[in-house]
């Protein structure tokens, strides 16, 4: 009982060994060009140890020449049809090369799987990856259509205001409309911060990129233009609430901008000419966020 129990945990440690190593991870990170050569190589060693090691007890043996082979060219032709498990009976292994060939058939037919399931994976990885970048795009193209939908709001508003309509219903729902800006720039951000090394995780390219900043300034912008407005009209909408969601949209963008400029994606001229309308139009906003 004692003995079934430490086989059991020597076992476990085993596995766990084996996990902490990372071993499957590291056979799936191997590129098809990679296993295939793996797979050949292991082929081409097997069939060098059975030319170079054969002995009296130990060998190859050729049922149609019936003699024994040592043949580097015979060698590797029975070391193929071992590790395919194809085992044409030409040729047969004598003595310890049978506990060799037992090994080959294993070690082959663990790799073959490797390959065989690498050459299916790479077509499922194309057609997610055309999966993901339409579903990565159509994601960006709702952003944008997020802030058109903002400014519209913000326009009708801004047109009700200068025809004098105080439609106090409508201006109630300032704070859901900036609100909802808000969620649209850290969904914007979390796509410019996104960082990774696979090829299912996507990153705006420059021209979105600037289609998208080129949204988030004209969206505060026409903030801005508004509370001008109502300034103007002598008509108080702010309150905490709104200050408050007017400084997470400026804190927001002011780190879409840094990340921007840390990816060197533009230049520095561009990103200076970003900066410099930001700035504007916060000095706009500055006011009625505090």
């Amino acid at each position: 009982m004692k003995d079934a129990i430490r086989k059991n945990i020597e076992i476990k440690s085993f596995i766990d060994s084996f996990k902490k190593k990372n071993f499957p991870l590291w056979i799936d990170k191997l590129t098809f060009p990679r296993l295939f050569f793996l797979w050949m190589l292991s082929i081409i060693a097997f069939g060098f140890i059975y030319s170079r090691f054969g002995s009296g007890n130990s060998m190859l043996y050729s049922t149609i020449d019936k003699s024994p082979t040592s043949s580097l060219r015979n060698t590797i032709y029975f070391s193929f049809v071992t590790a395919t498990t194809t085992g044409f009976g030409d040729i047969v292994p004598f003595g310890l090369f049978k506990f060799l060939a037992i090994i080959e058939v294993v070690l082959g037919m663990f790799l073959l799987a490797f390959v065989t399931s690498k050459l299916v994976s790479i077509k499922q990885d194309i057609i997610l990856n055309e999966l993901y970048e339409i579903s990565f795009y159509e994601n960006v193209t709702k952003l944008r259509s997020a802030m058109i939908l903002f400014r519209q709001n913000i326009n009708s508003l801004i047109s009700d205001v200068e025809e004098g309509k105080k439609d106090k219903f409508r201006l109630r729902n300032l704070d859901n409309y900036i609100s909802s800006l808000e969620v649209t720039l850290k969904e914007i951000m979390f796509l410019f911060t996104k960082r990774g090394d696979s090829d299912f995780i996507k990153k705006l390219d420059p021209l979105n990129k600037e289609l998208v900043l080129n949204n988030v300034l004209m969206s505060l912008d026409k903030i801005s233009e508004l509370f001008n407005i109502l300034k103007e009209k002598k008509i108080s909408c702010t309150n905490d609430s709104t200050r408050s969601l007017i400084e997470d949209c400026i804190f927001t963008t002011d780190e879409i901008l840094s990340k921007i400029k840390a990816t060197k994606n533009f230049d520095d001229v561009k990103i200076a000419d970003f900066r410099l309308r930001y700035n504007n139009i916060l000095a706009k906003l500055k006011p009625f966020s505090k």
